[in-house]
């Protein structure tokens, strides 16, 4: 099966609920883009698994779902402790409200959260 897949990158993360998928899609070789939902796979340290996993083999960044707080401090993990290369990051504005301190976006740019935590009420 990995040897049909291998050829072709796939994007994938968002719906993928624990690290030993992600394992599997890193081992076949098929894995170009890793986008980890924290949420999905049940919080930091399900997070942080295959996101240092997938290390600086593809390239990657979380996916936002419905924790845009949470999402921009997740990034910075990535972007700082992994030294993954800054590509993008989605932003799903319709939950502002559900947070204490929601994300700031402008002009198009993540502003790095001067707050601790993520921002849940």
């Amino acid at each position: 099966m990995s040897e049909a897949l291998a050829p072709t990158k796939i994007a994938l993360g968002e719906h993928v609920p624990n690290r030993v998928i992600f394992k599997n899609y890193l081992q076949a070789r098929c894995a170009g883009f890793v986008q980890v939902d924290a949420v999905r796979v049940a919080g930091v340290s399900e997070f942080i698994a295959p996101a240092c996993s997938a290390g600086n083999l593809v390239s990657g960044g979380p996916h936002v779902g419905d924790m845009g707080s949470f999402t921009n401090t997740s990034f910075l993990f990535n972007h700082i402790a992994l030294e993954h290369e800054v590509v993008f990051l989605e932003h799903i504005p319709h939950l502002r409200e559900h947070f204490v301190h929601p994300c700031d976006v402008s002009g198009g740019v993540y502003r790095t959260p001067e707050e601790a935590g993520a921002s849940s009420i």
